[in-house]
């Protein structure tokens, strides 16, 4: 279901009212290590100081790809011999694709016949009046559960506000 942007509280508002907070829920996202995060952690747990973390996050160029190697090590100044940078190298190259952590889909949604909480563990989300559940799009798909896309477009947005102007 598409809609406007600057309605999209709204739309979401009504899916709560309509269907209740014990039979929908917003579906959870889960955000993998990418090579930058894998390596600010692993040299956060590691007690490598912020300069050389920083040092190595920024020779990763965009969000995807594998670990560093020896020569991105030596870009940042830093010695690729050096045992704690050689471990933190390693420890975040098999990081790289593993769960991070949850976060609300955009605009997924999971409605039920039955109590949601009897299938799947519910949380409050950040914002208020907001519900999640724990699982992700391919869990709610792997459970035959009914997903609905609830898009906020900003060209809708846009769209409307030129009829308006156009009626004006």
């Amino acid at each position: 279901v598409d809609f406007e942007h600057s309605r999209r509280e709204e739309v979401m508002q009504y899916v709560y009212r309509r269907y209740g907070r014990h039979r929908a829920a917003i579906i959870a996202t889960v955000i993998h290590y990418r090579p930058r995060s894998a390596i600010r952690d692993v040299g956060k747990a590691l007690g490598l100081t912020e300069d050389v973390t920083a040092a190595l996050a920024n020779t990763v160029w965009g969000s995807w790809g594998k670990g560093l190697n020896d020569m991105q090590v030596k870009q940042a100044g830093l010695n690729p011999a050096n045992s704690m940078i050689e471990l933190a190298v390693e420890l975040a190259s098999e990081l790289i694709e593993f769960p991070r952590h949850l976060s609300q889909h955009v605009g997924g949604y999971v409605l039920t016949q039955d109590r949601l909480d009897t299938y799947v563990p519910i949380g409050n989300a950040a914002m208020e009046d907001r519900t999640f559940i724990e699982w992700d799009k391919d869990d709610v798909d792997a459970l035959n559960m009914m997903k609905v896309d609830v898009l906020a477009l900003g060209m809708l947005t846009c769209i409307r506000k030129s009829f308006d102007l156009i009626a004006d």
